[in-house]
């Protein structure tokens, strides 16, 4: 057994093995049970933390098996094994062979409050036992000095980005990963932000995919599809992921290196090397017209289209840009709480899912219209935002509600469904409103926005 085993298990196993017997007959239990002691590592506990739990089962020869109840709002899994011999000098009535077996139990709770691990039962052929139950208090990660790059995770943690294959032609899709280690991996929920990777000369687009996970060793990986539009040679930048340092009491940030990416320009067709081929058997000067014709009126419906394209984005850059992408947003959220369930549909939303849509809605506006650095936002940032955007202070008092709201389901305590249902209509109110007015211009000094008819 390894000396940090002996150091976190030796009080757990004394009180153990220093009762003749291990403890059955004086303690008046069936000489046929198991005794099975539980003991958590020292807190506090943060969500997203993995917290170690220490099961003893003292047996002869042969290894109990453990039963791993369900914690609810929380994650169970093993973590590591080892035994310790009991020795005759220590105790002097043990026969050789007997043994303290050691599992470690790693627990990462989802939400804070009071957690209640129930007990865990060991079994070895007809005996059994059972631990006592334990019940720990989860506190919620500060939101003081959260820096936009936090995902969720607490611990220590390394970063490895790649991407594959990293010369595509434009059009051809790279699959860009990003790949977290260690026990900050537990928490990491949300994904990193590549908002900046749009202003590229390649003008990529970003899709991201399913995110992979494994308990132990601690890993999550992020995938994103970036799709080049236009050749070139860049550097995908660096990237900021944060988490937080339950001992130091603070956070702390890493980045990734800078990954390569060509995106080569699909070559064109000189017409000296293209063979024509001849006409086929049944061709006639009819068919030959048609077929012109239809090549005639296909570039005209294609020249249409591309000028209704233009015009689209002309409008889209035009003053009311911003009111267009509120009543976006507002339908947007509409439609996921009734699809959730937050207008009596029977399908069920969870507050976590609602709450990352609604970040993202909030960051993506105040980004966009107020020109503010990509990132998730703070209570204190979106009334700042939001209050120079419309120069009034209910508007910007309801903003930094709903971020406070999100930062409570996504990195503290669930919230019911009636919770998520007024979280909703408050939502989509805003936007709404924000949708009639007409926004402060940036720098502008002027009064209150007005709202237009």
């Amino acid at each position: 057994m390894s000396s940090r085993d002996s150091r976190r298990f030796a009080l757990l196993a004394i009180p153990i093995i220093l009762t003749p017997a291990f403890g059955t007959a004086a303690m008046g239990r069936d000489p046929d049970s198991l005794s099975v002691r539980l003991e958590a590592e020292k807190g506090p506990y943060r969500v997203g933390q993995g917290i170690e739990i220490g099961v003893a089962v003292p047996a002869r020869d042969e290894r109990p098996t453990l039963e791993l109840p369900a914690v609810r709002d929380a994650r169970v899994f093993l973590a590591g094994t080892s035994f310790r011999p009991v020795s005759a000098s220590a105790i002097g009535r043990v026969q050789s062979g007997e043994n303290v077996f050691l599992t470690r139990v790693r627990l990462v709770p989802g939400r804070a409050g009071v957690l209640d691990v129930p007990p865990i039962v060991a079994r070895l052929g007809d005996q059994s036992g059972r631990s006592q139950a334990l019940r720990l208090r989860v506190e919620p990660v500060p939101t003081e000095g959260r820096p936009a790059g936090f995902l969720g995770g607490v611990g220590e943690f390394t970063l490895e980005a790649d991407a594959s294959p990293s010369s595509v032609r434009v059009g051809q899709a790279t699959v860009y990963r990003i790949e977290i280690r260690g026990p900050a991996a537990w928490g990491s929920r949300l994904a990193p932000d590549l908002s900046r990777l749009a202003h590229l000369p390649i003008a990529p687009k970003i899709d991201e995919l399913p995110q992979a996970a494994a308990d132990d060793p601690p890993t999550r990986t992020f995938s994103f599809r970036i799709l080049p539009t236009r050749p070139g040679d860049v550097l995908l930048p660096p990237v900021s992921i944060s988490a937080y340092d339950p001992h130091a009491g603070q956070y702390f940030t890493k980045v990734t290196r800078s990954v390569p990416i060509r995106a080569v320009a699909v070559p064109e067709l000189e017409s000296g090397t293209v063979e024509l081929p001849t006409h086929p058997a049944g061709w006639t000067r009819s068919s030959g017209t048609a077929a012109v014709a239809s090549t005639i009126i296909g570039a005209t419906l294609i020249v249409i289209a591309s000028r209704l394209v233009r015009r689209g984005r002309a409008a889209r850059r035009g003053p009311a840009a911003s009111r267009r992408l509120a009543r976006q947003l507002a339908a947007r959220l509409a439609s996921l709480g009734k699809a959730g369930g937050a207008e009596g549909s029977s399908e069920e939303m969870s507050p976590a899912r609602f709450a990352a849509e609604l970040m993202g809605a909030l960051t993506t506006f105040a980004s966009t219209v107020a020109d503010r650095p990509p990132g998730a936002l703070t209570p204190a940032e979106a009334r700042d935002a939001f209050r120079a955007l419309t120069g009034s202070e209910e508007l910007a008092s309801r903003a930094s509600r709903l971020v406070e709201w999100c930062d409570r389901v996504l990195f503290s305590d669930e919230l019911r469904t009636d919770g998520l249902a007024d979280c909703c209509r408050e939502a989509v109110a805003l936007f709404d409103s924000l949708g009639r007015r007409t926004l402060r211009p940036l720098g502008s000094r002027r009064g209150p926005a007005r709202s237009s008819p």
